[in-house]
């Protein structure tokens, strides 16, 4: 982790996320994929630039800091906001969420949320877990604003995003 990161938590830069982590990660084969995490982690060593969510598809935290902070809140739903609650229940416990970017993984993506949208089921979920965020936080206008916006733009790439080549897919 990047140096002076004792009180710091936080995820690797990835391909698909929807916040900051996200960077444009052009490779197409296996071989390339390799030469890019490599490449990128050595042109951003050291690097750690704070973010207000770890979307938590991988994220690393010291086991005082879980302890204190505790697991996700099962009372929300799959998948939207219970990192955007866990991020607010890091800060209170007065740690800082980081985006490390000397690490690079490879993240498949909207495997829950995929089959929200295909279903039709996503918007009551997100209604749903927003609803429940809101009303613990006592959070409401321009900053759920923010939040709503990165959930949107994950279910719209579910869409968007073209599968990753076979090379790259989880094996079933």
């Amino acid at each position: 982790m990047a140096k002076g990161a004792e009180r710091r938590h936080g995820r690797p830069v990835t391909n698909r996320t929807c916040n900051e982590a996200q960077v444009d990660a052009p490779y197409r084969t296996y071989g390339e994929f390799k030469q890019f995490a490599s490449d990128y982690a050595l042109t951003h060593r050291g690097e750690a630039n704070e973010i207000p969510m770890l979307a938590m598809f991988c994220a690393v935290m010291r086991r005082e800091l879980f302890e204190k902070v505790g697991p996700l809140d099962e009372g929300f739903e799959i998948g939207m906001f219970e990192d955007d609650d866990y991020a607010q229940r890091v800060r209170a416990a007065g740690s800082k969420l980081f985006c490390v970017e000397e690490v690079f993984v490879h993240h498949f993506g909207q495997a829950s949320l995929g089959e929200l949208c295909s279903s039709g089921e996503y918007n009551e979920v997100l209604e749903t877990n927003r609803r429940r965020f809101e009303h613990k936080w006592a959070w409401n206008g321009s900053r759920m604003d923010d939040v709503l916006r990165r959930s949107t733009r994950a279910c719209e790439s579910a869409f968007a995003r073209r599968r990753p080549p076979s090379y790259l897919r989880r094996r079933q």
